[in-house]
C-alpha cells in the first residue's frame, strides 16, 4: 500500500505493522512519534527522515535500522538502543560526541546486539577537511571502552574518533574473533596493536588518520590494505633505523620536472591545495620559492620524525622495530600518502602475492621500481596510477608479465626524462627511450592512459609495443596527440576489440587504425579536431560506434564502413540534427541498433529514421525536449523511452510500440 501522508491518528492505530518504507516521504508529513508500532520490524528511511523520530527504543520488534543519529534530548540518547535487542545486519550510530558519560554509553547495550553484523561508530568533527586532531577529555576513552561491539561482527568502522589511547577491548586479543574488515577513519590517537588484537583481519583502511607516523605490527593474515590520507606516515625498515639517508635526494630532470609543473595550471592548483592541507593540520613546510621543493623537503622530514618517534616511544604499537607490511597482502592501495621511491620499493618488495596495486596522489615518487624488485609481483594483475605529479619513469614495469589491467591518469611528467624520437640504446633502461624496447610489458589485456600531457604520437607507439594480447585501449585527455600511430605500429594489435577516444582536443586523424581488424567497439567523444576530416584515411569499418557528434561519422568510417555499421550510440550531442546529418543516416543500411541518450538540448530526432530499414531497436533516454518521433521504419521491434518529454513516454506507454509507428505513417499518408 502506498500513502503520500501518514496522520498522526493513523499511526497510532497501525500495531500490527511490520514494514515501513519512507523513502520518499517528506519530514514534515510525518508524525514525531513511531513508537505505536510495537511490531515494526523493518523501516526503510534516509537519515534526515529518520533523525525526525523519538523513543525510537520502544519499537523493540525492529531487526533493521539504517542509523540512529544521537542527540541530547532524551527521546534521541544513545539508551534508547538498550530494548533494541533484535536488530541484525548493519548499524550505524552517528553524533557519539553527545554522548556525555561512560554510563550513558553502557546503557546501548552494543555488547548485547548478538545478530549485529556490521557496525559504525562515528563522532562529528569540527572541522572533517582537516581531519581529526587528538583530544585531552578522558570521557572519550570512556564512552568508547563502553561500545564494545558484539564478538560475531565482520566489519567495524570508527570514525572521528579523537581520543587518545585505543579503548580496553581493542587490547584485548580476540575480543572480535569473527572481524574481517576494520576501517578507522579520523582517527587521532594511538593505534591498537592490529597484529595481536585481531590476528585474522582480512581488510584494514586507514583514512585521514593524518598524525600517523607508524603502522603498528599488522595482522600476518591482512589480505587487504588501504592507507589513505596519512601525509605523516612513513613505512620503515630496519636500514632505516640504524643509518641515515639524505634529507633531499635529487630528482633526476628535476629543472625539466619544475619548468613541466609551473605550465600545467592544473597540477599547480593540486599541488596548492596539498600544501594549504598540509599548513591547516599543524605541518610546517619549507618557505622555499619552489613549491616543488617545499613538498620534497616536507616528505624527508616526515620521515626523520617518524623514525625518531620510533626509537624513542615505548608505546607498544611503536615499538623500535620496523613494521614492513605482511606478506599476506593481495591488495594495496596508497593514497595521498608521501612514501618516497625508497619507501615504496621496500614495502612492495616482499607481497610476492598482491594481485592489485594502486598509487594515487603520491607526490613524492618519481619512479617505479626496477625490474629486480617488481619481477617478484608474480601475481600482479592490476595496476593504477593516478595524480603522482613527479612520476617520470616507469621503472622495470615491462617485467610484470602477470599484469593484464594497467591505468595511468593525471601523471604530468611520465617519461619526460625520454626523448620523443629514438634514442641511444646505451641510454639507462630505465629511461630508454627508443630502439624498439618495450615500455609495458606484454600480458596487458586492458590500457587506459588519461591527461598525461607528454604522451605524443611517437610515445604512444613505444606504449603499444608488443601488446599482442590487448582487448581494450582507451586515450583520454592527451593534449599532445595528433594522430594515431602508423600502420606498422598499430598491426600487431590482433587481439584489439575496444577502442576508446576523449578529450583529445587536437586529434586530427586516425591514421591507419583500419589495420587493426579485430576492432569491434569504437567510442569517441570531444575530439573536435576530427571534424576538420571530411573522409576517413582508410577503409575502417566497425559494427558498435558511440559518438558526440553524428558528424563524426564520415570521419571515422569509410563507405563500407558506414554500410556495415550495426549498432550506433549518440550521446551528450547538444545541437539540433542537420541536414548532412541526416544524409549520413541514409549510408546506414545495416543499422539494427540506435541510441540517443544525454541529449538534453535537441528539439527532435533525425526526420528520416524511416530510411533505416534493417533497424530493430530505438532507444531514446534522457532528451527532455522530444516530444515527439518522426516516421519509423516497419523492421523496428523494440522502442525504450526513458527521461523524455512527458507527452512523448505517455503516449508511448497508451499505444505501444505499433500504435506510434502506425500514427507515424497515416500521418504521411
Amino acid at each position: 500500500m502506498q500513502v503520500k501522508k501518514l496522520p498522526r491518528s493513523v499511526i497510532r492505530r497501525l500495531y500490527h505493522l511490520l514494514y515501513l518504507d519512507l523513502t520518499n516521504f517528506k519530514a514534515d508529513s510525518m508524525p514525531r512519534s513511531l513508537s505505536n508500532l510495537i511490531s515494526l520490524k523493518q523501516i526503510m528511511s534516509d537519515a534526515a527522515t529518520l533523525d525526525r523520530f523519538g523513543n525510537i527504543g520502544k519499537l523493540t520488534a525492529l531487526q533493521q535500522l539504517p542509523g540512529f543519529s544521537i542527540k541530547k534530548m532524551k527521546k534521541h540518547k544513545i539508551g534508547q538502543l538498550k530494548n533494541l535487542g533484535k536488530l541484525q545486519g548493519e548499524l550505524h550510530i552517528s553524533n557519539l560526541q553527545n554522548v556525555r558519560s561512560s554510563g550513558e554509553a553502557a546503557g546501548a547495550k552494543l555488547k548485547e546486539k548478538a545478530h549485529l553484523r556490521k557496525l559504525h561508530l562515528e563522532w562529528a568533527s569540527n572541522d572533517k577537511a582537516y581531519g581529526a586532531c587528538t583530544n585531552d577529555d578522558p570521557v572519550l576513552e570512556q564512552v568508547l571502552n563502553q561500545l564494545q561491539p558484539p564478538h560475531q561482527i565482520n566489519l567495524l568502522r570508527v570514525i572521528g574518533y579523537a581520543g587518545k589511547r585505543p579503548p580496553i577491548w581493542m587490547r584485548c586479543p580476540d575480543s572480535l574473533p569473527c572481524l574481517q574488515v576494520l576501517v578507522l577513519d579520523q582517527w587521532a590517537g594511538t593505534l591498537p596493536v592490529l597484529g595481536q588484537w585481531i590476528p585474522h583481519l582480512n581488510q584494514l583502511e586507514l583514512r585521514s588518520c593524518s598524525k600517523l607516523r607508524c603502522l603498528p605490527p599488522l595482522p600476518h593474515s591482512l589480505e587487504k590494505l588501504l592507507l589513505s590520507g596519512c601525509y605523516s606516515l612513513a613505512i620503515l625498515t630496519e636500514e632505516d633505523l640504524v643509518s641515515s639517508f639524505d634529507s633531499r635526494p635529487a630528482i633526476k630532470g628535476a629543472e625539466k620536472i619544475k619548468r613541466s609543473l609551473v605550465q600545467n595550471d592544473r597540477v599547480m592548483i593540486e599541488l596548492e591545495r596539498v600544501k594549504h592541507s598540509l599548513e591547516a593540520r599543524g605541518f610546517t613546510l619549507d618557505r622555499s620559492d619552489s613549491l616543488l621543493t617545499s613538498l620534497q623537503a616536507w616528505g624527508s622530514s616526515r620521515k626523520h620524525e617518524a623514525i625518531h618517534e620510533k626509537l624513542t616511544t615505548k608505546t607498544p604499537s611503536i615499538n623500535g622495530d620496523a613494521q614492513l607490511l605482511p606478506s599476506s597482502l593481495q591488495q594495496l592501495h596508497l593514497d595521498y600518502c608521501f612514501v618516497d621511491d625508497s619507501e615504496l620499493l621496500k614495502c612492495i618488495r616482499r607481497l610476492t602475492l598482491l594481485t592489485r596495486l594502486v598509487l594515487a596522489s603520491c607526490y613524492c615518487i618519481t619512479t617505479l621500481p626496477s625490474e629486480e624488485v617488481l619481477s617478484q609481483l608474480t601475481q600482479l594483475q592490476e595496476l593504477q596510477i593516478e595524480d603522482c605529479v613527479l612520476l617520470t619513469s616507469l621503472g622495470g614495469l615491462r617485467i610484470l608479465q602477470s599484469l593484464r589491467v594497467l591505468n595511468i591518469s593525471s601523471c604530468p611528467n611520465l617519461l619526460a626524462l625520454i626523448p620523443s624520437n629514438n634514442v641511444d640504446k646505451n641510454d639507462d633502461d630505465d629511461h630508454a627511450g627508443g630502439g624498439g624496447r618495450a615500455l609495458l610489458p606484454e600480458s596487458l589485456v586492458d590500457l587506459t592512459i588519461t591527461d598525461c600531457e607528454l604522451l605524443d604520437r611517437s610515445m604512444i607507439s613505444r606504449c603499444l609495443i608488443g601488446l599482442n594480447s590487448l582487448n581494450n585501449l582507451s586515450l583520454q585527455q592527451l593534449k599532445r596527440m595528433i594522430s594515431l600511430p602508423s600502420a606498422t605500429d598499430l598491426m600487431h594489435l590482433k587481439s584489439l576489440q575496444r577502442l576508446t577516444f576523449k578529450d583529445c582536443e587536437k586529434l586530427e586523424s586516425l591514421g591507419d587504425l583500419h589495420v587493426v581488424g579485430s576492432l569491434h567497439w569504437l567510442l569517441v567523444h570531444h575530439c573536435p579536431g576530427l571534424l576538420k576530416s571530411v573522409d576517413a584515411e582508410g577503409p575502417l569499418s566497425v559494427p558498435n560506434v558511440n559518438v558526440d557528434d553524428l558528424s563524426l561519422l564520415p570521419a571515422l568510417l569509410s563507405k563500407e564502413g558506414l554500410a556495415s555499421l550495426q549498432d550506433l550510440s549518440i550521446i551528450n550531442q547538444s545541437t539540433a540534427f542537420t541536414t548532412e546529418q541526416e544524409k549520413c543516416l541514409q549510408q546506414l543500411s545495416s543499422l539494427q541498433r540506435l541510441s540517443f541518450k544525454n541529449c538534453e538540448s535537441i528539439p527532435s530526432l533525425p526526420s528520416n529514421l524511416e530510411c533505416l530499414t534493417c533497424l530493430k531497436r530505438l532507444d531514446v533516454e534522457n532528451c527532455p525536449q522530444i516530444n515527439s518521433i518522426a516516421t519509423l521504419p516497419m523492421s523496428l521491434q523494440i522502442i525504450s523511452l526513458k527521461g523524455c518529454h512527458p507527452q512523448l513516454e505517455q503516449r508511448y506507454s497508451e499505444e505501444g510500440l505499433e500504435g506510434i509507428i502506425a500514427d507515424t505513417y497515416a500521418s504521411y499518408s
